[in-house]
């Protein structure tokens, strides 16, 4: 698929997490990050200009060679290891839940679990699959279970009042060794 759009911003963008149009998204989107903040302080007025007047030949071959490299690759960009390991960051946050809540929650009306209980077995699920866990996961899963049905509520568990779910069984995966 030949890129169309070019988005540069501070802040990745927030997608609805329960689309079925997910996959296609992340097989489409490159993420390229850009780790090099130069104090305020540190700053030049117009240095972009100056490196461009000093550097424009060595710059335009440069954008030759990225330019073959990406004709002779079918029109694909060459991701590099930051660009990988930055897009499998972001697509986690969203592909990661989804995956959680297929392989680890059973939709039960008589069952119920704790937050902290799910979010005990996310964390599990995200060291099993070498992803770096963060709460958005969880508000992603929370999102992802309301809309399958379950009602984030508080609940009465081992005669413990917890907020929670109604609706949902935590299941082990094939894999799980809890």
């Amino acid at each position: 698929e030949k890129p169309k759009l070019l988005f540069a911003s501070n802040h990745y963008p927030k997608l609805v997490s329960d689309t079925e149009n997910l996959e296609a998204f992340f097989n489409r989107v490159h993420i390229i990050p850009f780790k090099n903040i130069i104090p305020k302080e540190d700053q030049i007025d117009g240095y972009a200009q100056m490196i461009l007047d000093k550097e424009k030949e060595g710059i335009f071959l440069w954008a030759m060679e990225g330019y073959r490299r990406f004709l002779s690759n079918g029109k694909q960009f060459t991701p590099t290891k930051r660009v990988l390991k930055a897009h499998k960051r972001y697509r986690s946050q969203y592909m990661l839940p989804r995956d959680f809540v297929s392989n680890c929650v059973e939709f039960s009306p008589d069952k119920k679990e704790s937050t902290k209980d799910v979010e005990s077995a996310l964390k599990w699920y995200c060291e099993y699959y070498e992803v770096t866990y963060s709460s958005d996961m969880l508000q992603n899963v929370r999102k992802i279970l309301v809309s399958k049905g379950a009602v984030n509520k508080t609940i009465r568990k081992k005669k413990k009042t917890l907020r929670g779910f109604d609706g949902i069984k935590l299941i082990d995966p094939p894999e799980a060794n809890w």
